[in-house]
């Protein structure tokens, strides 16, 4: 098949491209590089393994034991990021930096992930210019804010893309060609899995659509190439990372599951916030239309992917704690099968090729206005944490954490934990929060540790007492008197050191901080 390359629609193209662009330059550089410290709470758990691995500490230890954290992920991610700031001559005192290095470096490879899926589109799909450059920038969009946070999600995302590029090219061979293909999408499958467990699913999908396709040996290779690494890993799991790997990347991930929970934090906001009701049910028009045996094999992949990801995706938002992201390749498979599908149908009916190019036009900048628009009003908001906001508390805990080597703090706010890593215990509150609940952590060393006078500090939220914040990890904490307030935190000192904080070091709340 030739390409088709409409002139008269290049000028739209480089229109939707340009919006795009601009919304990411706009919206990913002035938030990767800027003040806010971290977005939708889904950073601080990421940064705190980061953090360890630059302080010379294990990634992995057993969240019963101190610093009682849950290292929730496989580890590329932590290491790649941690690496990059080794080289990069950056201290355990660079959080800022560390927090802005992880995000250009998401912020990189989603570029490259936009550009390879155009590619995609536009070489191996034969889509035209304008639907596959319109296609590429949408999801550009759908995926915000994720691929601009410091997060191990784009490197998952970027392997999948691969791996469906490898699969669009090879499938619809000869029945056994393309052996070493197949063997990359099992080892992609495997480098995911080692950014984010649910990497996995590339392998998965794949396997079970080679079966259902009565390609037995295609689907023999795709899952040793990514089974046996895996099981490597696992069995050397703890040689390489310690004895407590397994309790963190497996125990770790016993959130709890609650239905009610994935509609209100992740189903609502993609199929009604996104607008993506609309498109998801003509995607599964098409994905009917193409499940015919006589359809191209790329195309039934594609569908079968498409409806495969989104069921998982929709199975492991009801774990507490999921939000959207787990959508993220079920909607670009969505834009990449409704590209297809549009292409194909201005080029069987040409009469009705202008229109479409207008609803495609018409719907992406609007869309793509619309949630420029939403982001804006909700990103420039000062509700946000910033990292100019904890100069005061930072600067009060790094001269107080200097003179006493032996203390810890404890704080509520995983920033200002990650600030100083080795020295903070419970630096995951949140997420430690949860897995006392489901009684999958036993947090009495760290209350044995407060009794025993090792926690000098409490940074807690204003107006909370230690009893009650402490209380729901099922720590009585022992006597701490509060000294004052600062940045929103309310300062907390062991009983039996606050005379030598007399009177209060820090400045009472005022009526403008943030409060926690």
């Amino acid at each position: 098949m030739s390409f088709v390359l409409d002139r008269t629609a290049v000028p739209t193209a480089v229109l939707s491209i340009l919006l795009s662009c601009l919304y990411f330059l706009w919206y990913g550089l002035q938030f990767a590089l800027g003040d806010i410290a971290e977005l939708r709470g889904q950073e601080p758990i990421i940064l705190s393994g980061i953090m360890k691995i630059l302080a010379g500490l294990p990634l992995y230890t057993h969240p019963n034991d101190p610093p009682f954290d849950i290292i929730q992920y496989t580890p590329l991610h932590y290491y790649l990021v941690a690496s990059v700031a080794h080289i990069g001559g950056v201290s355990t005192d660079g959080l800022i930096t560390v927090t802005h290095l992880g995000r250009i470096m998401s912020l990189g490879l989603a570029s490259l992930y936009v550009f390879i899926l155009f590619l995609i589109l536009f070489r191996q799909l034969h889509v035209r210019l304008f639907v596959a450059a319109t296609g590429a920038g949408l999801v550009w969009v759908l995926h915000a804010p994720w691929d601009f946070l410091a997060r191990p999600d784009i490197l998952v995302s970027f392997c999948f893309l691969l791996a469906v590029g490898l699969a669009v090219r090879v499938l619809d061979r000869a029945p056994h060609a393309g052996f070493l293909s197949f063997a990359g999408i099992g080892l992609l499958s495997y480098v995911a899995f080692m950014a984010k467990q649910n990497g996995a699913q590339i392998a998965l999908i794949a396997v079970l659509f080679l079966i259902l396709d009565r390609r037995w040996k295609l689907a023999a290779i795709v899952a040793l190439a990514a089974a046996l690494p895996v099981l490597l890993t696992i069995w050397l799991g703890p040689a390489l990372f310690g004895s407590a790997y397994l309790a963190n990347v497996v125990g770790g991930l016993n959130n709890g599951v609650r239905v009610y929970h994935a509609f209100v934090t992740t189903y609502s906001p993609v199929f009604l916030g996104y607008n993506m009701a609309a498109l998801a049910g003509l995607g599964a028009f098409v994905v009917w239309k193409w499940s015919k045996s006589d359809t191209a094999s790329s195309l039934r992949f594609l569908a079968f992917a498409a409806v495969g990801t989104t069921l998982l995706a929709g199975l492991g938002a009801t774990k507490l704690g999921s939000a959207t992201n787990h959508f993220n390749d079920p909607m670009t498979l969505l834009v990449v099968v409704l590209a297809v599908w549009l292409d194909k149908t201005m080029t069987n009916r040409p009469e009705n090729a202008s229109g479409i190019r207008l609803a495609i036009c018409v719907f992406t900048i609007l869309f793509t206005v619309n949630t420029t628009i939403a982001f804006h009003e909700t990103y420039s908001q000062h509700k946000w944490p910033r990292f100019s906001g904890y100069e005061r508390v930072r600067s009060y805990l790094r001269d107080e954490l200097a003179s006493h080597p032996g203390a810890y703090f404890v704080s509520v706010d995983g920033t200002l934990a990650n600030s100083f890593p080795g020295r903070a215990i419970l630096p995951q509150f949140s997420l430690a929060g949860l897995m006392y609940e489901r009684g999958t952590v036993d947090f009495s060393q760290a209350e044995k540790m407060m009794r025993e006078g090792k926690v000098r500090w409490l940074l807690l939220g204003d107006g909370q007492s230690p009893e009650r914040q402490l209380g729901f990890l099922g720590i009585d904490p022992g006597p701490y008197t509060r000294v004052g307030a600062m940045d929103g935190f309310s300062v907390w000192i062991d009983s039996r050191f606050a005379g030598e904080y007399q009177p209060a070091p820090v400045a009472e709340l005022s009526p403008n901080s943030p409060t926690r």
